[in-house]
Formats: C-alpha cells, sequence, structure tokens
C-alpha cells in the first residue's frame, strides 16, 4: 500500500514535470541492478524505493550516475548518496506522544517487518516515553507486536482477543503504517474490540486507506508528496547533488477517530 501510494504520487508528478518512468522490482534481500538496466542507455537518474537498496545506488553514483534514495535509513547509519526520507525520529515521538496526551499510559507498537529497535521511529517511541517520565513523572509501558507474533495474528485472531484480555493489555497501539492499522482496525473488529472505545489507534504515513475504514484512522503525516518532490529535484537539477546530501520533511499529526481521549474523561492526567 506504501509503494504503490508513493509511484501514484511518482508518476503524477513526473507526468507534470513531462518526465518518462520505468519501475523494475529488485529482491532487497540481493540488491542487484536489473539485467534490463545493465545494458543500453541508461536512463536520466535513478530513484531506489528502499534503504536496503542503497548498495546498488552507491555502485550507479560511483559509476557517475544522479541516483537518490527515498527512505530513511537504520538507526546509526548515515546514508553514503543522495537521501530524502522523513524525520522518522520525529514521527514515531509524535505518534507516542499523541497517544500520552490522549491519557493512555500501556501502549503497544505494531511493527511487521524486521527489528523494531533497529529503526530511528523507535528512538522517537522512546524519546516521548523517557520525556514523559522526567517532565511530568508519568510512568508508560511500550510493548511490541511484530515478526513472527504479528503474522499470528493475521492467521488466527483468537491470539487478537487474548491478547488484549489481558488485565495490563495496552489501551492503545501506534502502527507502522496507515496499511498496518487499517489491517489490525479490522482484526479488532472482528475480535469484538471497539476502536476507539476499548483501544485507540493511530498510524503513519497519512496514506488513503486510513479514511476508507471506520473510524477513520488518526495518523502522522510524512509529507510523501513533498519527498518525491525533493527526489525529484535532486535528479533533474542542472549540476549533480553533492553526495551526500539529505533532505528531509517534518512529520504532523492529522487527528481523525481512531483515539480516544481519556485524560477529558479524568481517567489519566494530561501531559
Amino acid at each position: 500500500a506504501y509503494f504503490k501510494y508513493c509511484t501514484e504520487i511518482l508518476f503524477e508528478q513526473a507526468r507534470e514535470r513531462g518526465l518518462t518512468i520505468e519501475c523494475h522490482f529488485v529482491d532487497e534481500s540481493e540488491p542487484v541492478l536489473p539485467v534490463a538496466l545493465q545494458s543500453g542507455a541508461a536512463p536520466g537518474g535513478f530513484l531506489l524505493f528502499h534503504h536496503r537498496l542503497e548498495p546498488i545506488g552507491v555502485r550507479l553514483w560511483e559509476g557517475g550516475h544522479r541516483v537518490v534514495v527515498l527512505g530513511v535509513p537504520p538507526a546509526g547509519v548515515h546514508p553514503r548518496i543522495p537521501c530524502v526520507h522523513a524525520d522518522h525520529e520525529l514521527s514515531g515521538y509524535l505518534q507516542v506522544r499523541h497517544l500520552l496526551d490522549a491519557g493512555h499510559r500501556r501502549l503497544a507498537i505494531v511493527h511487521p517487518d524486521g527489528e523494531l529497535r533497529e529503526t530511528v521511529r523507535w528512538q522517537g517511541h522512546q524519546r516521548a516515553i523517557a520525556e514523559a517520565k522526567r517532565r511530568h513523572g508519568i510512568t508508560a509501558t511500550l510493548g511490541m507486536i511484530q515478526g513472527a507474533e504479528w503474522a499470528s495474528w493475521l492467521t488466527d485472531p483468537g491470539r487478537v482477543s487474548a491478547y488484549f484480555s489481558e488485565p495490563d493489555a495496552p489501551t492503545a497501539v501506534a502502527a507502522w503504517n496507515d496499511h498496518v492499522a487499517a489491517r489490525l482496525l479490522g482484526l479488532l473488529n472482528r475480535s469484538g474490540i471497539s476502536v476507539p472505545g476499548q483501544v485507540s489507534l493511530i498510524g503513519c504515513d497519512c496514506l488513503p486507506e486510513g479514511t476508507l475504514v471506520h473510524p477513520a484512522i488518526t495518523t502522522i503525516d510524512n509529507a510523501i508528496d513533498r519527498l518525491i518532490h525533493a527526489a525529484l529535484d535532486l535528479l533533474t537539477r542542472a549540476e549533480r547533488p553533492p553526495s551526500p546530501v539529505v533532505m528531509t520533511t517534518v512529520p504532523t499529526v492529522v487527528q481523525r477517530a481512531s483515539v480516544r481521549n481519556i485524560s477529558a474523561e479524568g481517567r489519566a492526567v494530561p501531559l
């Protein structure tokens, strides 16, 4: 869903600029330039839709090509070639801070792919938790549902019911993006768990499907359209951009209907 949304924006912006786009799929586990691009006339530039494809980008960059990576690197990793991405640390901070401001103290993060602790967004989650403790003396817990556990939820909704039936179950969940949030919303609905009545939910990336479900999902807008605009600017400017140049967008909270403010009900003290 995220990639589809990005490509829709990319094709629209490219059309407005009179550019032609070719899409090639690459195995992220073995990033090798597609055979179709290894011979013949080289395109004017390469836009790589994930930081895991950076090894391809480095080889292209060293060969004199214009390359931009669209995607945030893992925590502690610095880009080696031009890169555009949202401020994921701030995205993670805003997700958790919004739930804390609404009075929630037992939180969980849903991250379907990879290790959450290796992401920059996890650092933002942790900053929000630490800040609440340091400034307001508020203790909040932050659980994780990821990888195999998340996959088991998709095949056995009974696990969802069991998880949220525990006495110390989270009252609010932050999902990796709105696609994951929408899938979780469906699982919660099938389990008879109301959103936001029993569990609040916040997504990320402001994907269209977040508005197509009920309730509409509160989210973080990472300004994907501006990221792609910046990437195309780097690829088409008169001079090849210096490397590594990094451009970021500032995320914002988009409030909809999936987060319940329990602090307004007197159940928790707002920050």
